[in-house]
């Protein structure tokens, strides 16, 4: 191999240091175009996550939550109770089925919240044309507590419409129904309480033909007279119907999905319990309302009509029993 002249070895290294400083001048140029395109990825980066957590957390704000039933998840449930009933932007709203504990819930919590005691919670159509007529908002709306004797698809539109009452609009638009896309500022809980429906329709036909029959239309009179299924079968058997289609209401109730409202629902037997659990998990300011443990009933009342339910009317009860199952699961999954 040829050694390298002399004169070439003085020229490298004379110009080295030049050589060298023109390769890290290079060098700086690449990285600073480096640097400068890494940056604006990341920018970019951050944006775009930036802009997905917003979306996210406007997608939580407004995505109902998981219907809860009480003896599967006692300890959720009451806090998700004792969380509303603490904080300023969150209602109650209670669907008071007949025969189903719900005189015993009014009561309890119309003491916490003795303010909504007036307010009317009877019944159906009657209670729908008031709520028009009065114009309800400021009155049920803005309650703590509210109770509604009505069909699962008029409470469904109610809560519907309370919720709407606290949506951003723009000056001078009309009212209208809840738009997922403006996330209400407040919150609800759509509570309601069921019962098994063979001792249910005892109890109501008991109360039908024991309390107030004197209110009764005739042919409801002249059924209570008889007190006897085979007597007036076409009556007993609409009776039925009504209480299938009851049901089919819960059922509504419990699938419903409102922006913000949360749906809870418990088996009139564990009312009592719930209520002492809803006492040991509440601040020390509210004890003064549980001082008393006993709950107020609608007694029932058998002295003119003792009514024995037969054979077909139990099995006619097939849909309802398969309803309360599914309530009592928690397996109520939209069809």
């Amino acid at each position: 191999m040829t050694e390298m002249p002399l004169y070439r070895k003085l020229r490298m290294r004379k110009y080295r240091p030049m050589n060298n400083w023109l390769l890290r001048l290079r060098n700086v140029q690449c990285c600073r175009k480096m640097s400068l395109s890494r940056s604006i990825r990341m920018t970019a980066a951050l944006l775009l996550l930036r802009y997905l957590l917003q979306k996210a957390r406007q997608i939580l704000l407004i995505q109902p939550e998981d219907a809860l039933v009480y003896h599967l998840r006692p300890d959720q449930f009451t806090r998700s109770i004792a969380t509303c009933m603490q904080s300023p932007t969150c209602h109650i709203y209670y669907f008071h089925v007949p025969k189903t504990g719900g005189t015993s819930v009014e009561y309890q919590m119309f003491k916490i919240f003795p303010s909504t005691e007036n307010l009317m919670s009877c019944c159906n159509e009657g209670l729908m044309n008031y709520l028009i007529v009065d114009n309800y908002h400021n009155k049920y709306c803005l309650a703590k507590f509210s109770s509604y004797q009505l069909l699962g698809n008029d409470f469904q539109q109610v809560v519907a419409k309370c919720l709407n009452t606290y949506l951003p609009r723009k000056k001078n638009t009309p009212f209208s129904f809840l738009d997922s896309s403006s996330p209400s500022s407040h919150n609800a809980i759509a509570l309601f309480s069921f019962r098994e429906p063979i001792s249910r329709m005892l109890s109501q036909i008991h109360q039908l033909c024991n309390k107030n029959i004197e209110l009764r239309d005739a042919n409801t009179t002249k059924a209570c007279f008889h007190c006897n299924y085979t007597q007036d079968v076409a009556y007993w058997d609409t009776f039925v119907q009504d209480q299938d289609y009851l049901y089919e209401s819960l059922k509504n109730v419990m699938q419903m999905k409102i922006p913000n409202v949360q749906v809870l629902a418990m088996d009139a037997i564990h009312i009592t319990t719930f209520f002492r659990q809803l006492q040991s998990v509440l601040p020390v300011d509210f004890q003064r309302y549980f001082e008393s443990q006993d709950l107020e009933h609608n007694t029932e009342s058998n002295q003119n009509c003792n009514f024995g339910l037969v054979s077909p009317m139990i099995k006619s009860l097939r849909k309802s029993m398969d309803i309360y199952r599914e309530l009592t699961l928690g397996m109520t999954e939209p069809e």
